[in-house]
């Protein structure tokens, strides 16, 4: 039952009468019309806010909530006899004398709020724009803020991300939006191509996503630039990275520059300075690897070949030094410094520099002058501090050296010509017990003549042959768990063995590193006595021995080089040995030490292994090891008796090694297969442990790689009467004749390195 206001218009309630149902409320219809805001009256611009006011905003006017400061008279240029202010108190007004005018609906959306304040900026702003600048003019410091407190606040917040819509998340709105670029048939059509050109003007840019990324751009890289002017100076925050490498200076200057020194160039680490450019310049290592990196599902993957942050750190290097002459530390000087112990050519050095990897060759060369005589000042004062405890301090490695200098442009006096001379390089001796320099000791040593017996079978005795067994054994295993994956597990175990008794004999000293200095060259020639002797008198001054220190501390110094070096040396003793009653220790050659260089040693031991086993280039030999190597296409010396050392050493290891896991193959599987018959172990779970590889590698260094083994192959009648363990599957015997001009399968026996399960083998042991 209703109740109107007037009493005369009641009706009774009739329960006969049939009620009338509602039309039912279409949802989906458009909302209501937005509501006629009355017109500003003339005198709207007397009215002001009192501070006493609540702000209230447009679509709350039907509320009797009093304003309090909602806006300010702006004083704008844009409305010079109107303010929004005196706008909102006529309206609020207007609201009370028609409350029904102004009342919101509910179902208004938020398009409608929008069309509302957008009409509210319309009457009172140019254009959006300008409502915009105002929005957020940054008045400067000290200076009168004419805006309103709920002004401030507002932009506070919403600058400060305090809003769930902020700055950023308007720009993105603004670039991503479909109106901010020009249509095909604009006439700004060709500001599509003005898109990232940083060298365009924003002030000719009309639509919003070209101006962005122009200005994006462009602020990207000022702070790019800003990075790569910083990388130019010295960072207190990475002290191990040294930007400013001085290569020398004058006499005047040299007490207060630091030089470059030797960590500086020989201790350089790319990773170490990519890591150093990463947080040092960020925006510009960012940008790089956006440049350089490869992305795999967005997240960035690095080669092997080619790593990206390596290619990075180099470029931005070349950006500092092009930046900054001196700042030479990143990358330059070590570039410099490799170029020339490579021996690079001169225009390959001025192209690197012209391209800003590295400095200039004689900046190079004042630098390599600088570490060396830096490094001779500190080995002279260790050196001295040595003699005063009477003890030596490094022992010296000679060698002649010689340069074929080939002249391309002859002139007077310039001719090619072979440069000859003596090399040598200063060791420190580390872990030396007291006095095992003394020079009486030594002279007491050889009067007493202990080892005049010395002879070849007595060396032959000292042979500890059980020591060697047990050390082939492991490295028998050590190849077979290198070849085979499933028994990679082992491999530290056996590093652990050849680390701890019996295995280890002598060990060095954890940590221990050879300290090297290398000596300045000279032009004697060591192959004479006189060129030898003056040779090492340069080289002891090098070094820091003084003649009169050196015969008071009476100590010896220890020489070493290959076989010519020793000989010279030898005789250079021997030619002054009768004036020794005139002459003191030191110059009568008395208190040298010469002994051969190991590395010399090992060098003439392989050139005689090369010259027995290797045989003609084109062989069927089984036997040689020119024929395994030319069928895995190894180094092949052209001259056995001075092959090269390092190639020479790697295809003997590997056809030792390819030997080695064809025994293993002919003892575990008959040659079924290696890989097959641990993987089907391991399925099973039936690996063998170390112990047990190891009982196994005893059987096959007695049958294979022993004296006794050597001995039973060279007979059959000894091979019939050994013990099983030396007894050996017996395979199909070659015998070399003449070369058929076509191969023959049934007689030519390969005798080759063959592939099989990733494994090289000699098929010539293999049994029948």
């Amino acid at each position: 039952m209703s109740a109107p206001n007037d009493a005369s218009t009641f009706v009774q309630y009739d329960p006969n009468i049939p009620k009338k149902s509602k039309p039912r409320r279409n949802w989906a219809s458009p909302p209501l019309p937005v509501p006629t805001i009355a017109p500003i009256p003339s005198n709207a611009a007397e009215y002001r806010l009192s501070p006493s006011d609540t702000p209230l905003s447009p679509l709350q006017m039907n509320t009797n909530t009093p304003l309090n400061n909602f806006f300010e008279p702006l004083g704008s240029p844009y409305s010079p006899t109107t303010s929004l202010s005196s706008t909102l108190r006529q309206l609020h007004l207007s609201a009370q004398d028609s409350p029904e005018l102004f009342k919101p609906s509910p179902r208004l959306s938020k398009w409608d709020h929008v069309t509302a304040v957008l009409t509210c900026i319309s009457e009172h702003f140019p254009a959006f724009g300008d409502f915009a600048e105002a929005f957020t003019e940054n008045i400067p410091r000290g200076d009168a803020d004419p805006r309103s407190e709920m002004h401030i606040k507002m932009l506070s917040s919403w600058l400060g991300g305090r809003n769930r819509f902020g700055p950023v998340d308007l720009t993105q709105a603004m670039y991503r939006n479909r109106l901010s670029v020009p249509r095909y048939n604009s006439v700004h059509a060709d500001e599509l191509a003005y898109a990232f050109d940083a060298e365009r003007t924003l002030s000719d840019i009309h639509f919003a996503r070209i101006g962005l990324s122009i200005w994006a751009t462009q602020l990207v890289g000022k702070r790019c630039a800003a990075e790569v002017g910083k990388l130019g100076k010295e960072d207190s925050n990475h002290p191990e990275l040294r930007v400013h490498l001085r290569a020398s200076a004058n006499q005047r200057m040299k007490d207060s520059r630091t030089l470059v020194n030797e960590n500086d160039v020989f201790a350089f680490s790319m990773q170490r300075m990519a890591g150093v450019l990463k947080k040092r310049a960020c925006a510009t290592w960012y940008l790089t690897e956006c440049m350089a990196a490869t992305r795999v599902n967005g997240e960035v993957v690095v080669r092997d070949k080619r790593p990206h942050p390596l290619i990075q750190a180099a470029s931005i290097s070349a950006f500092a030094l092009c930046r900054n002459k001196s700042a030479n530390g990143y990358l330059a000087l070590p570039i410099a410094v490799w170029l020339f112990s490579c021996k690079a050519h001169s225009d390959i050095k001025r192209v690197f520099s012209r391209l800003g990897l590295a400095v200039d060759d004689k900046t190079a060369h004042r630098a390599l002058n600088a570490l060396g005589e830096a490094r001779l000042a500190a080995l002279r004062g260790a050196t001295a501090e040595a003699l005063e405890k009477k003890e030596p301090y490094c022992r010296k490695v000679l060698d002649n050296i010689q340069q074929y200098q080939l002249v391309h442009e002859h002139n007077i006096g310039k001719k090619s010509m072979l440069i000859t001379g003596t090399a040598a390089t200063a060791i420190r001796l580390d872990d030396c017990e007291p006095g095992a320099f003394n020079l009486d000791d030594y002279h007491d040593r050889l009067v007493r003549n202990e080892r005049s017996t010395l002879t070849t079978e007595g060396l032959f005795q000292d042979v500890d042959f059980e020591h060697l067994h047990r050390v082939m054994c492991l490295h028998v295993v050590r190849m077979l768990c290198e070849h085979v994956p499933s028994l990679d597990p082992l491999r530290p175990r056996i590093s652990e063995r050849f680390r701890s008794d019996p295995i280890q004999k002598h060990r060095m000293r954890e940590g221990r590193k050879s300290y090297v200095v290398p000596l300045g060259a000279n032009s004697h020639y060591e192959m004479e006595a006189h060129g030898m002797k003056e040779a090492q008198k340069d080289f002891d001054t090098q070094v820091g021995y003084k003649p009169d220190e050196v015969v008071k501390a009476n100590i010896l110094i220890w020489d070493g080089g290959d076989g010519g070096s020793f000989l010279s040396g030898g005789n250079v003793k021997r030619h002054l040995f009768p004036q020794m009653v005139q002459l003191d220790v030191y110059y009568s050659f008395v208190n040298r030490l010469w002994t051969t260089d190991i590395w010399h040693v090992k060098a003439n031991m392989l050139n005689v292994m090369a010259v027995n086993y290797y045989g003609p280039k084109t062989t069927k030999d089984p036997s040689a090891l020119s024929r395994s190597a030319a069928a895995a296409n190894l180094y092949v010396p052209t001259k056995p008796s001075a092959c090269n050392f390092y190639p020479a050493s790697r295809a003997m290891r590997t056809i030792c090694e390819a030997q080695v896991l064809d025994i293993w193959d002919l003892h575990l599987t008959e040659h079924t297969g290696l890989l097959p018959h641990f993987e089907e172990l391991a399925a099973r779970d039936a690996l063998p442990n170390l112990d047990e590889l190891l009982e196994h590698a005893d059987t096959l260094v007695t049958r294979y790689m022993s004296a006794s083994g050597y001995r039973t192959a060279l007979s059959s009648s000894r091979l019939e009467r050994a013990p099983a363990i030396h007894r050996f599957p017996i395979g199909r015997s070659w015998v070399a004749q003449a070369e058929p001009s076509e191969p023959d399968p049934s007689t030519d026996n390969p005798g080759t390195l063959c592939s099989k399960d990733n494994m090289l083998y000699h098929c010539s042991y293999r049994a029948e």
